[in-house]
Formats: structure tokens, C-alpha cells, sequence
């Protein structure tokens, strides 16, 4: 079947779906949105002393809320930081349910198109913050 790296159907079309995080692995696997993690944070993933943990691995559960915390292999950029904050406000969308086990789902043709297109706005916002100072304002 092959992975979506190869071109695989399985790898294309079946996602995770995030349940207690004990079966994921969160830089590795495909869990938010049609891309790994790694791939879309590759500086972060080099500099992190956590690439083969699991979601449930990457924090703690403190009174009843989910804390992610991350290990680096040294400080990082400020180019860097700012990544980690887009990282941790994408990682605010998805919730641990301790109550429930990770699982995969099929994709459907329409969410893979409209996690292109979200992932395509958020590269756009991401690069107009980074490189260009932030979008220009008065236009």
C-alpha cells in the first residue's frame, strides 16, 4: 500500500485521530492536517531531543488540563521561537482526551482539499510575519 511519502494509498488516505496521544508519534505521524510535523517545523524537529516521542510524551496532564513541553538540543533562534509560538497556537486546537485511545480514520477527498487550503493560508500568514515583517496594513 506504501506510505504517502511514496505515494501510497494508505499513507494518503488514512489520518490519525487523537485520542489519549499513546499511539501517535508527534513529530513522525500525520495527525494535524495532511503533513507530519516534522515537515512542517523541519528546525524545530532537528533541535528537538524528542524525535521519536509520542504525543502522550511531549507534556503533562496538570489539574485536569494538558501542558505540551518541549526538550531542545540547544537554545534556540529567535527565528526559532517564533515557530515554537506558531507551534503551541496550532497545538491549541487539538485536545488529549485521556478517556479515549488514538485512532485512524479514511480522509475524504474534501478535507484533504480543505487542509491544503488552511495549511496554505497559514504558510502565507507564517511568511508575511516571518520575512516580511507582517503584512502591510493600510492596503
Amino acid at each position: 500500500m506504501g506510505s504517502a511519502e511514496e505515494g501510497g494509498w494508505f499513507g494518503t488516505n488514512i489520518c490519525n485521530v487523537l485520542g489519549d496521544g499513546k499511539h501517535i508519534g508527534f513529530w513522525e505521524e500525520k495527525w494535524i492536517g495532511m503533513e507530519a510535523l516534522r515537515a512542517l517545523f523541519p528546525s524545530l524537529f532537528c533541535k528537538s531531543t524528542q524525535q521519536d516521542g509520542l504525543i502522550s510524551t511531549m507534556g503533562n496532564w496538570i489539574s485536569n488540563n494538558w501542558i505540551w513541553k518541549f526538550e531542545w538540543t540547544e537554545t534556540l533562534t529567535d527565528t526559532e521561537i517564533v515557530l515554537v509560538d506558531d507551534l503551541q497556537q496550532l497545538l491549541e486546537q487539538y485536545k488529549l482526551n485521556i478517556d479515549s485511545s488514538d485512532r485512524r480514520n479514511s480522509v475524504s477527498r474534501r478535507r484533504r482539499i480543505l487542509t491544503m487550503l488552511c495549511l496554505t493560508v497559514v504558510s502565507l500568514y507564517k511568511f508575511g510575519n516571518t520575512f516580511l515583517g507582517g503584512w502591510d496594513q493600510g492596503s
